[in-house]
């Protein structure tokens, strides 16, 4: 250390200087530039600041919060500071410094600037004088005196206090005689009456209530706490009670304001409510828990598909049903492997879905939607639910079936109202014809009209050919009268088959047969005659020549089964809704009544007509019901 303190006309060594320093009975800092950035504090300063004896920095990162009449002080407002840069001197202020391990100090400090020889502040000084035992000692003062002169109130409002809570509460003396009891110890925990507690031993009033082991007990442990100072506490007495009530005991040494024994502090706090409801809340939760556990097991096991998306489009939740779609679209086999994928890596951005999707999750609002998935290749309907957290909960099933049963019903209703038409007009529009068919003849047979008689031919022919399409179009009529009776369909087929055989030699295809025995089912000869001669030309009509026609006639799950098979290009998708609409067709002459025939002579006979279809061609299947044994 090469640091001296310069005095007028005298120099000292630093050794002395410092011992006299260091042996001053109050602290000091001394500022050495006008900056205040180096510092020498003497012990009584760096203890006091609890800090090094050279401090590079005049408090301005200071550990402690200095306070003066409880307002917080910047590095610029400290004592040092002021004397340096505002030539000021301070006398006895009182700074409070509060350090970050919550020790606290005060002090009185006094601070003066420093000149050099030519009259300019080069340092300042600051005193301090620790007055922080004298603080506490007038705050204690001050503290006992206003609890004095408050103790009469404060008793009475502690008092107050005690009688309204529902705890129970009593002091014993070092004789443990109750000296002080409260409404609930006295008539809800004991059922007594305060002024029979009053002045009595805790043995006296306890030996009416508890089993002698237990008094014996309760005595050793006051004895215990009143000879010891030590607390005692038990949470959920009940064994030791004489009815099914639980309690929560604590014992404790009282003092007064000198720390002079005041009593023994006896706490009991009746808990049987609380843990009445806490068994009850374990109850609730076991079975909230497993009717949780029961709710994600059913939405694991349902039919319909189900996943959660969190608030980044990735997968959160998958059950099984859900995954298998997962399979076919990305290949994926485990759970593991979709949780956490971005769901549009998965999935297709179809537009409706899509949407959906982004609408759901923008605007926090339920979507249903149906549509028909191009991989699946078969009708959905979807549920989107906005999330709490900002995610999607989906919901999804296939409707195919739905679908197809809703086109049926479609079709069904379309027939019914084209049959009551046909049943209301064919008759009105025959009758004419007949009339007019009849001049044609009759003109046609004299010998004037002999040049035209080609041309009557022609005319009787096209009302001929009418008249067969309004048989037809009587053919859809509801209330159609069927002779239905038992009946093999196989013998059905075989009576047709050499026609069948000559039509399909004509046009160059071929016809192959697959019979089983089957049971006897309720048929009208003439209508199923007609049925299936209209699916075989529609299947002839659908091939090119050198094609195989195949009609199948078997036994299924009760069921009689009619299959007629072709070897066409397969029906379009746009065209499947429509088959079996009356006067919809494909082809260039067509009528549009064949299949439309067909299926209400299904109807009739309470049979089903189905058929699948791809570019290897179509199959129609007729469902009828075997007769009863």
């Amino acid at each position: 250390m090469n640091t001296v303190f310069q005095f007028p006309h005298i120099q000292i060594k630093q050794e002395i200087i410092w011992k006299l320093f260091n042996s001053l009975p109050l602290g000091i800092s001394i500022a050495t530039d006008k900056s205040c950035t180096v510092i020498c504090h003497n012990l009584l300063a760096a203890n006091f600041l609890r800090i090094g004896l050279f401090y590079h920095n005049s408090l301005t990162s200071y550990k402690a919060e200095v306070l003066c009449n409880g307002c917080k002080l910047e590095s610029q407002e400290m004592p040092i500071q002021r004397a340096v840069r505002n030539n000021e001197i301070i006398v006895n202020e009182e700074l409070e410094f509060i350090w970050n391990d919550g020790i606290s100090k005060t002090a009185r400090l006094n601070a003066f600037p420093l000149y050099d020889e030519n009259g300019e502040i080069n340092g300042a000084i600051t005193i301090y004088e620790d007055i922080t035992a004298n603080k506490k000692k007038t705050k204690r003062k001050s503290y006992l005196v206003n609890l004095e002169k408050n103790s009469f109130g404060m008793a009475a409002v502690i008092k107050a206090i005690l009688q309204s809570i529902n705890v129970g509460v009593a002091v014993l003396d070092h004789n443990l005689k109750f000296i002080m009891v409260n409404d609930y110890f006295a008539i809800n925990i004991h059922n007594m009456a305060i002024n029979d507690i009053m002045g009595h031993t805790l043995q006296d009033i306890f030996s009416k209530k508890y089993d002698p082991l237990i008094v014996n007990e309760l005595l050793q442990i006051h004895l215990n706490t009143l000879q010891t100072g030590n607390p005692f506490s038990v949470t959920r007495w009940h064994k030791r009670l004489t009815d099914d009530r639980y309690f929560n005991w604590q014992i404790s040494q009282v003092t007064d304001t000198v720390d002079n024994f005041a009593g023994i502090l006896m706490i009991i706090n009746d808990v049987t409510e609380h843990i009445q409801f806490s068994s009850l809340t374990r109850n609730h939760s076991v079975k909230f828990k497993r009717g949780r556990r029961d709710i994600w097991e059913i939405i694991e096991n349902m039919p319909d598909g189900c996943y959660f998306l969190d608030n980044e489009w990735r997968f959160s939740y998958v059950n099984k049903v859900a995954m298998t779609y997962a399979e076919d679209y990305k290949s994926l086999r485990q759970k593991e492997d979709l949780i956490g994928k971005y769901v549009w890596d998965i999935l297709p951005k179809t537009p409706v879905f899509y949407e959906s999707m982004v609408k759901a999750k923008s605007t926090r609002t339920p979507m249903h939607i149906e549509f028909f998935s191009q991989l699946s290749q078969y009708w959905m309907s979807m549920s989107i639910y906005p999330q709490s957290g900002g995610g999607l909960a989906v919901y999804f099933r296939n409707i195919d079936e739905q679908k197809k049963i809703q086109e049926k019903m479609a079709r069904l209703d379309r027939l019914s109202l084209v049959g009551e038409m046909a049943a209301s007009i064919s008759h009105e529009i025959r009758n004419p014809m007949t009339t007019v068919r009849g001049y044609l003849q009759l003109l046609e047979s004299k010998q004037q009209f002999h040049d035209y008689r080609e041309k009557f031919a022609l005319m009787i022919e096209e009302l001929d050919r009418a008249n067969q399409i309004i048989s037809e179009f009587l053919s859809l009529a509801n209330n159609k009268l069927v002779q239905r009776k038992p009946v093999n369909l196989v013998e059905i087929l075989k009576a047709i088959l050499p026609l069948i055989e000559c039509d399909a030699h004509l046009i160059g295809q071929k016809v192959k047969i697959e019979l089983q025995e089957i049971p006897l089912a309720m048929l009208d000869v003439k209508e199923i005659r007609q049925l299936i001669l209209n699916l075989v030309r529609n299947a002839f009509e659908a091939m090119y020549p050198g094609g195989t026609l195949t009609i199948q006639i078997f036994s299924k799950r009760n069921r009689i089964v009619l299959a007629v098979q072709d070897e066409g290009k397969g029906i379009p998708e746009e065209v499947k809704a429509k088959i079996g609409t009356p006067f919809y067709t494909t082809k260039e002459n067509g009528t549009g009544l064949g299949l439309a025939i067909c299926y209400s002579i299904a109807k009739r006979h309470d049979a089903l007509i189905e058929f699948t279809t791809s570019k290897e061609g179509t199959i129609f299947y007729v469902y009828f019901k075997a007769c009863e044994s």
